[in-house]
């Protein structure tokens, strides 16, 4: 595999990287690291046949591994789909065709070299078209929380499922859930798990097939699973906006703890454009309306999803349609605690369809998102993998001087310009921390790169330095907490 990486090289934590062989990797999920990240994906061959893809980088882009898992016989075809990090190893959920018959998949995977330590199939018999796909994981004290769907006998139908797993993949217990038991016409899929106050907030699909219409459903559950409440987010109606007003449901998430945000498009088409509203309503902790909110209208917003973090920030990740014809980019967009804009940004090349799969937060406080672009040209169609992380403020080059951490003080070199040795004073520094610090010259070439512990001054000997500038950039636990401009004078 080959990538471009587009940026200065010391600019860490940002990068915009097109995979340039075309019909091959996918990225379907991202999961952050220690050390850096996974994607999560699928390995096209440009037809019937593919296999699971792996690759990790680190906290600056460059690839540490990667691994393509050939599918066995008699199918060929698997993909990754879901995953998360749990006490020094990676769990991986997708799905394997046997005989035709799809099969839920979990792996355990090592972070350091993507050796797979255990491959499990499973997942009941007979299957239809929805059936034994993993598209979350969730790691709790009993193991893994799985979203997936699977055969529901007593219907005749696919059902959204919530399976508890231990950490070798048996199952402890399963729950299912769907628009409607009693008929045959609903497809249901779990597609998302979070946890929330007492339980877990599950966002469901179901397909009302013989309308050919898809619904959207949140759903509180306890620990267990047993349902508290649900919302039909198609039937949604909000007190704040006229009743003749169209939604479009397009995600929901977990706000300040116990709360749930969910996220809207409203459309607004005319004879040349289509533009979205974005709509956010938020529910307090039994599902009650308390807060909603209309941002002006955008580029139409396709498959849009929904984060907070820590801070109760607010992120949209997505692709926004440009233009006419297939001119999509990934989109990023921001909010405040309180709902108010504070920027948004879009990624890629004009007048190619740049399409949004998979995204996540990042702890450095930007975003990593995953999608592929589509170029179709006479006797040239070809799609390229993506991989876009940005900083705080969406930038695919770091801001240094905006996105620094905030836990410590000003961080102090001296003497600066420096002869033989440089001292770093870091204060306020946290119990059993790991600082690295980086040199780089003025070309983006690495020059040093130094490890400590739990050391608030550093010195450095810099004899073997030439005469120059240098970007000095810090690390502790893995955030970049500075980056100086240091000279050598002699």
């Amino acid at each position: 595999m080959s990538l471009m990486c587009f940026g200065q090289i010391f600019a860490q934590g940002a990068f915009y990287y097109r995979h340039i062989q075309p019909y091959s990797n996918e990225p379907k999920a991202l999961v952050e690291h220690e050390k850096g990240y996974l994607v999560i994906g699928y390995n096209s061959l440009g037809g019937p046949e593919g296999n699971g893809f792996l690759m990790m980088l680190d906290k600056q882009g460059n690839i540490l591994w990667e691994r393509i898992e050939e599918a066995p016989e008699p199918d060929r075809y698997e993909m990754y789909t879901a995953g998360c990090f749990h006490k020094g190893y990676f769990y991986v959920g997708g799905y394997r065709w046997i005989n035709n018959q799809r099969r839920n998949l979990l792996l355990k995977v090592d972070p350091s070299n993507g050796n797979i330590l255990w491959k499990k199939v499973f997942g009941e018999l007979p299957v239809l078209g929805g059936d034994n796909h993993i598209q979350d994981l969730h790691p709790n004290e009993d193991g893994l929380l799985i979203a997936a769907s699977g055969f529901d006998s007593t219907s005749m139908s696919t059902v959204a499922e919530l399976i508890q797993t231990d950490f070798e993949a048996n199952i402890l217990w399963k729950k299912i859930y769907s628009a409607d038991l009693e008929v045959q016409s609903y497809s249901d899929r779990m597609s998302r798990i979070e946890p929330i106050n007492n339980g877990y907030l599950l966002t469901m699909n179901s397909m009302d097939v013989s309308v050919w219409q898809t619904h959207h459903y949140i759903i509180k559950v306890d620990y267990h699973g047993n349902e508290k409440w649900r919302k039909n987010m198609r039937n949604y109606s909000s007190f704040s906006t006229p009743s003749d007003s169209i939604y479009a449901f397009q995600s929901a998430t977990v706000f300040k703890s116990k709360h749930v945000l969910s996220l809207f498009t409203i459309p607004h088409e005319t004879d040349t454009s289509l533009h979205v509203s974005l709509f956010m309503i938020e529910f307090d902790e039994n599902g009650n309306e308390i807060d909603s909110k209309i941002f002006q209208q955008k580029p139409s917003i396709i498959y849009s999803e929904l984060f907070t973090n820590e801070k109760n920030e607010i992120f949209v990740l997505a692709h926004q349609d440009l233009s006419d014809p297939l001119y999509y980019q990934l989109y990023a967009t921001k909010f405040n605690s309180e709902k108010e804009f504070l920027w948004d940004n879009h990624y890629g090349e004009e007048n190619i369809a740049e399409i949004y799969y998979c995204g996540t937060l990042t702890s450095d406080g930007g975003v990593l998102i995953g999608g592929r672009d589509l170029l179709y040209e006479p006797g040239n169609i070809r799609f390229y993998s993506i991989l876009v992380k940005t900083d705080c403020e969406g930038n695919t080059e770091w801001n240094y001087e905006s996105c620094l951490s905030t836990d410590l003080d000003e961080v102090n070199i001296f003497p600066n310009p420096f002869s033989n040795y440089v001292n770093i004073h870091i204060p306020n520094l946290p119990e059993k921390s790991e600082i690295k610090i980086n040199l780089y010259n003025t070309v983006g070439k690495l020059i040093d790169n130094l490890v400590f512990n739990e050391t608030d001054v550093i010195q450095i000997n810099t004899n073997n330095y030439a005469k120059g500038l240098y970007h000095c950039i810090i690390e502790v636990n893995g955030a970049v907490i500075a980056n100086k401009k240091i000279v050598k004078a002699e």
